[in-house]
């Protein structure tokens, strides 16, 4: 808490809070699975270019876990991206109306 000209100023003021989710475990074609907590990037960055650092990574991610388990990519939104770009830049090739 913090006090601002004597009165005080709860998070609940500024922010809403609540509890993260749990880990999540499933089933993958019968073999157990958990879904590991997502890179997001932050305000400003652009989603390329935290992909295109990630990407290089991916064979030491692996390596942080036992040989006989599976690491998987579930969602890339730079497959988005990139997709809304080059429609923007198809459209800036065409002539205007």
């Amino acid at each position: 808490m913090k006090t601002v000209n004597g009165v005080p100023v709860y998070v609940k003021d500024v922010a809403h809070v609540r509890m993260g989710s749990m880990v999540q475990t499933m089933s993958s074609a019968g073999w157990p699975a958990r879904h590991l907590d997502d890179i997001l990037k932050g305000e400003g960055a652009s989603t390329l270019s935290v992909v295109n650092a990630c990407g290089p990574r991916w064979p030491t991610f692996r390596r942080s876990f036992a040989p006989e388990l599976k690491m998987e990519l579930l969602f890339d939104q730079s497959v988005f991206v990139r997709s809304a770009v080059e429609g923007v830049l198809k459209e800036e090739r065409l002539p205007l109306d």
